[in-house]
């Protein structure tokens, strides 16, 4: 699931909404490589939202963070919580494996 460019507080209810229709999905990788603003009001939807799935027992990792979003959560002590990698990252982790 790709995350918009803008997760301004503006956009934090459209984020809710797009979220919400996903929240029964299983196995889901978000990609936030493309996001270059965001407000706490959207940490605080992914937050929700990431615990929500979790209730569940569905499964929702991190595609890639991009350095907006990883800085915004680092900010407010929400890398861990988010479950996001200790590092920002644009592409999915390597799933090569050695001989």
């Amino acid at each position: 699931m790709t995350l918009p460019a803008d997760l301004g507080i503006e956009h934090s209810t459209a984020l809710k909404d797009a979220l919400a229709a996903r929240a029964d999905d299983t196995d889901i990788a978000l990609d936030a490589g493309q996001v270059t603003r965001v407000h706490t009001a959207s940490l605080q939807v992914l937050l929700a939202w990431l615990r929500l799935r979790a209730g569940r027992g569905r499964t929702t990792g991190w595609q890639a963070t991009g350095a907006a979003l990883h800085a915004a959560a680092a900010t407010l002590g929400l890398v861990a919580a988010l479950d996001m990698p200790a590092t920002p990252s644009l592409q999915p982790p390597s799933t090569e494996t050695t001989p």
